[in-house]
Parts: C-alpha cells; sequence; structure tokens
C-alpha cells in the first residue's frame, strides 16, 4: 500500500503540474472515518475498502460494520465502489472551475473535509481531475485515494441533510407524478372521444412533402446573429389562397448543450401535417459552445442567458414576418411553442410566465444549506438579474399555446409566476430526470 501511494503520489504530481493544479502534498488518503458529533466516530482503512472491492474479502476491520448490512447492500456497496465513469479529464476541470462546478465542491468539501477552504476545495479538484484521467476512468476509491490527506472524515449529520434533501425532492416528484396520473384517468373517463381519430393520425406522417431552409436574424441584446431552420408543407399555396389564412406556426426551443438539428425530426413530421415549424439555434448554450467551455476554449454562458434566450423567439417570429415569402404562407398571429429542459423554461417565460424574485431568493439565500441539487443551482444563478429589473416579462403576444418538456422553472418561476401564463399550456416531465428533480 505504502508503494501504491508513492507511485500514486508521483504520478499526481506529474499530472498536476500538466494541468496546473497545485500539488497538495506526497500523501493519499489511508483513513475512511465516519463521525456523528458527539456521539460517535468510526474509521475504516482504504486498504480494507479496496481489498472489499476488488475480490469481495470482508477482512476482520470491515467485518464489525458489514454485520449491519444485508447481502445484497454489501453487494450493491461493492458495485458503488467498482463503478467506473468515462468522463474527460479536461472537462472535468473545466466543470470544476464554473460557479456551479465550485459550488458542487464547496459542499463535497464540508461532508469530506470537514470545511470549504480553499486548501480543501484545491485538493479535491485535484483529486476528482487526476482520478479521471485514469485510462480505467473515474471511480470512488480512485479519488479517495488521490486525496491528499491522510484521513478523509465523513461527516455523517450533514450527509443526512444532504439524503433528506433528495428524498424530499424525489418524494415530492412521485407525488406530483401521481397526482398528474390521477387527474388523467379522470379526463379520460369524462371526456368524450370526439376528434380522437384526428389526433391518432398525428403519430403517423402527414401528406405533406417538407421544405427546408435556414434564416439568419440579428439579436440586438446579443450583438450577434442568430441562425434557425424553418420547415414548411409544399404544395400548400392553393389551399392557403382559397381560405385567405397561412399556416400555424411552431417554433421549438432546445436545451442546453443541444442544436437546432436535435429535432429535426419533430420539425419535419409538424411540417408535413401542414404546420410551419422554426428551430432555433440558441447561441449561448448549444452543443458548440459546450463543446468549447468543455475543451478549455470558452466560458459557461451567463446569467443573460435567461433573458436572450426567450428574446430569440420574438425576434425569430420577427424575421419571419419580414420575409415576404415566409410571411405570405405563415400566421404568426397563431404561434404555439415547444420547447425542451431549458428550452422548457424558455418557452414558458415566452408565454408570459414571470421570474418570481420572492421565491428566487427564498430558494437560493440559503448559502449554508448542503445542496447538490444541479437544477436548483443552475436556476439560483438567476439571482443576479434581480437588482437589475423587479419584474422581467418576456412574453411575446403572438404566443397562443405552449408545450414543456421537462422545463426549468420550479425555482424561478414557482406557481406565482406561471400563474400569469394566459394562453393553454402543457407540461410534460419524467420522474427520471436527475437534472430537472426540483
Amino acid at each position: 500500500m505504502i508503494s501504491c501511494n508513492r507511485w500514486l503520489a508521483a504520478g499526481m504530481a506529474g499530472i498536476c503540474l500538466s494541468l496546473g493544479i497545485p500539488r497538495m502534498g506526497a500523501r493519499a488518503a489511508e483513513k475512511f472515518t465516519v463521525f456523528y458529533p458527539p456521539l460517535f466516530e468510526v474509521s475504516i482503512s482504504v486498504l480494507a475498502l479496496e481489498t472489499f472491492a476488488e475480490s469481495g474479502e470482508i477482512t476482520d476491520e470491515l467485518g464489525f460494520y458489514a454485520r449491519f448490512f444485508s447481502p445484497e447492500d454489501l453487494a450493491s456497496a461493492r458495485q458503488v465502489l467498482n463503478r467506473r465513469f468515462d468522463i474527460s479529464h479536461v472537462a472535468l476541470s473545466q466543470f470544476t472551475y464554473s460557479r456551479i462546478g465550485d459550488r458542487l465542491l464547496r459542499n463535497l468539501s464540508r461532508v469530506l473535509l470537514n470545511g470549504d477552504e480553499e486548501a480543501h476545495v484545491r485538493a479535491l479538484r485535484g483529486a476528482l481531475v487526476v482520478a479521471a484521467a485514469d485510462p480505467e476512468g473515474l471511480s470512488v476509491l480512485g479519488f479517495l485515494r488521490r486525496i491528499p490527506f491522510e484521513r478523509v472524515r465523513v461527516d455523517l449529520n450533514l450527509s443526512i441533510q444532504a439524503v433528506n434533501a433528495a428524498i424530499e425532492v424525489l418524494s415530492d416528484t412521485e407525488a406530483a407524478i401521481a397526482q398528474v396520473q390521477a387527474q388523467s384517468l379522470a379526463t379520460a373517463v369524462t371526456t368524450a372521444a370526439d376528434g380522437s381519430n384526428q389526433l391518432l393520425a398525428l403519430r403517423s406522417a402527414g401528406e405533406f412533402p417538407v421544405q427546408q431552409q435556414e434564416i439568419r436574424f440579428f439579436h440586438p441584446q446579443r450583438g450577434i446573429s442568430v441562425v434557425a431552420d424553418v420547415y414548411v408543407p409544399q404544395q400548400v399555396g392553393e389551399q392557403v389562397g382559397e381560405e385567405e389564412t397561412g399556416l400555424p406556426v411552431v417554433v421549438i426551443s432546445h436545451g442546453i448543450a443541444s442544436n437546432r438539428e436535435t429535432f429535426t425530426y419533430l420539425a419535419e413530421h409538424l411540417a408535413s401535417h401542414g404546420f410551419g415549424v422554426g428551430v432555433l439555434e440558441h447561441p449561448g448554450t448549444d452543443s458548440a459552445r459546450l463543446s468549447q467551455f468543455l475543451g478549455g476554449f470558452d466560458q459557461l454562458p451567463g446569467t443573460q442567458e435567461w433573458l436572450h434566450r426567450p428574446q430569440d423567439i420574438s425576434y425569430l417570429l420577427d424575421a419571419l414576418a419580414a420575409d415576404p415569402q415566409l410571411n405570405a404562407v405563415l400566421d404568426l398571429d397563431r404561434v404555439g411553442l415547444i420547447g425542451q429542459s431549458l428550452g422548457g423554461y424558455t418557452v414558458l417565460a415566452a408565454a408570459g410566465a414571470l421570474i418570481n424574485p420572492p421565491n428566487l431568493q427564498e430558494q437560493c439565500s440559503a448559502e449554508g444549506e448542503l445542496s447538490f441539487n444541479l437544477s436548483l443551482l443552475l436556476q439560483c444563478r438567476a439571482t443576479e438579474l434581480l437588482a437589475s429589473s423587479e419584474e422581467m416579462s418576456l412574453r411575446d403576444p403572438r404566443v397562443r399555446g405552449v408545450l414543456a418538456i421537462n422545463p426549468i422553472s420550479s425555482t424561478l418561476f414557482g406557481q406565482t409566476g406561471l400563474a400569469q401564463i394566459e394562453v393553454p399550456t402543457m407540461m410534460i416531465a419524467s420522474g427520471d430526470d436527475f437534472l430537472r428533480l426540483h
């Protein structure tokens, strides 16, 4: 074990130098201590955990504690210890230097090292990055081995707080799903089946062939041009002329780290049924921007994205109205919106939902609370906007309906903010959406 630690220390020093991570000394964690002040403190050597993970052998040291767990629990624990995560160490390093990543590291430091001093945060960052550089992938034991302190002391009280917070979020999610299912069944029983055949027909491709074109428009707040793809059904000119009305329009907003190609299939499908469809590429949160950030060539998008994204929708509609050919076939007073994840927030804001400062401040003001909720930490970044604007309405009056899929919205809008929407709204959510579970 000593020679292994020396090899790891030497390897860590070399990698740390190449990554610019400060070396914290030629030590590695040898003891894993769990304490619940002032009641008890128990310690297990990292060697005992390694032996258990590699062979399943329970040493005398580990046996004292293993008797409190079922064979199934022990098997699950061994699986967790051996699990490998294929994560780029460069991408992980970039993330840990972001505001959200730094907050997560500080919370982790409070649990593992009993404080969030800068030296502790640097140590955990270095341990994570070096562990992720292992050719076999990042693992729990690999991370523990590289923490440059002889003893890792897990604060059980804080750990319980974090687990309870996660359980509360999951319980709320399950309760919400059960309530929605009950309401859905009740509605299905009492609602007449009129028009059901027409709705079912949407599952299959429509009768119209589809044509696609790219459109660019200037976003004055961003100071750059934004690109979108527009899909319209072919051979509808005569029908439009006869009815003296244009095609209803659907605008699609992608989530973070996606692009306008993500929903090409949906845009083509809707256009085949007679819709005009605009698919945005939000430049501050698209896949290209995230790739540049994870590669070390860019920064995470700023808080202005909470404003810029809904504005992208309005400026796209303006651009469609200014295009003679598109304006001739589109009815820009009948606009529906579809958005997923961060795009869900985007379409809700464009439909009239208001950022709720009291709810945002209440949920985000408790800096001392331990949270590993990525959705909450992401939404709390919007608090920086509150000083410049008391009420930020991003509503576009041309919007007549909205479909939000897994929207990031609970803290930003809350019940009061969502209640400001006056158009038909549908939300789709998943109990397995770990990012949006708040």
